[in-house]
This record gives C-alpha cells, structure tokens and sequence, in this order.
C-alpha cells in the first residue's frame, strides 16, 4: 500500500514539472496560474512547470523560511500578545499572516546581527504564500515577504 507521502513524491513531478528536492515542507496549490505568474514576475524567478497542469515558483533562501516555519509551529510571540501563538491558534486569516511575518523578519534579524562581511553576503530574502480560511472568516491569500 502507499502512503500519502509516497503518492506526493510521484505525482507533485508529474503534474508540476518540478523535481521533489524544489519543494519546502508545505506547498499551496492554485489552480489561479496568475498568481503563480504574479509572483514569479515579482521576485524575478522562472516559473517551472510550463506545459504541465500546475507551474510551480521559488524565491528566496529556502533556509530562512523552513526556520520561519520551525518557529511558528513552536509558538512565536507577538509584541502585542500574551503568550506564544501558532497557526493552529490563530483567529483570524490575517493573524496567521501577522504571526508569519513576525517570525520571517525575526529569522531575518538573526542572522544578519551583528552584521559581518559574511552576513552582508547571505541572501537573506525570502517569501510566503499564505491563503485559505479560518473557522468561518473570509477567505485571503497574503504574500510575505
């Protein structure tokens, strides 16, 4: 029997034309290729995938935005919260988006302090696609960055 893991890794290349090693841990699928082409026209990046039923684009270091995603799915806190918040916790689409940020920049800020030669060298860009909807809010799709 196959898992949901082995059935990803075989049809994500087929339908996207992107090899499994380009993918980071979490993935959104549109079938809105202008959002797609939106954002690889943005951060000047090839969207991969041209003749397949989904194109795929990549833009920025990878690195930082897995360690972004490591921290939220610890608990970032917020200057304005109480305690530590995740998007499991999240109210509001937007929050998630706030909760996101705040560890992107935060990531961001480590490892360009104290700025060095090596650290002016490091690409540290990276952004995010987030959508999708929360309990019953309204439905959005933020970019990160």
């Amino acid at each position: 029997m196959h898992t949901k893991l082995d059935i990803a890794r075989n049809w994500l290349p087929r339908y996207t034309g992107t090899e499994i090693a380009a993918f980071g841990d979490y993935i959104l699928l549109t079938n809105f290729r202008g959002y797609v082409e939106s954002f690889a026209k943005r951060h000047d990046v090839p969207v991969l995938g041209t003749g397949h039923p989904m194109q795929t684009a990549t833009a920025g270091n990878l690195s930082v935005t897995q360690t972004a995603l490591a921290m939220v799915a610890e608990g970032v806190k917020l200057p304005d919260s109480t305690g530590p918040e995740t998007l499991e916790t999240a109210p509001t689409l937007f929050r998630a988006a706030q909760i996101l940020g705040h560890a992107l920049a935060t990531v961001r800020a480590t490892i360009n302090t104290p700025p060095s030669p090596t650290a002016d060298a490091l690409n540290v860009n990276a952004s995010m696609l987030l959508g999708g909807q929360i309990a019953r809010g309204k439905m959005g799709l933020y970019l990160i960055y």
